[in-house]
């Protein structure tokens, strides 16, 4: 019987959110060690759009979140 070994990387980035939810920066906090891998999560990241963040009085305003993204 084969065994299948799936390689995994990680990384950690923090994603600057506009007040639109529009990615306006991204930067790697932590590396996979692994620099393909790097530019395929930063990549990936560009990508995304978020529900933007709200002020106290409703209105949006742009903020940060770290997520950390595997690759397979």
């Amino acid at each position: 019987q084969r065994q299948m070994c799936i390689e995994t990387d990680s990384a950690h980035v923090d994603i600057s959110i506009d007040e639109n939810g529009n990615v306006s920066g991204v930067s790697l906090d932590s590396s996979s060690g692994n620099a393909k891998a790097d530019a395929a999560i930063e990549a990936a990241a560009w990508e995304w759009t978020f529900l933007p963040a709200l002020d106290s009085d409703g209105n949006p305003r742009p903020t940060s979140v770290g997520v950390t993204i595997t690759v397979e």
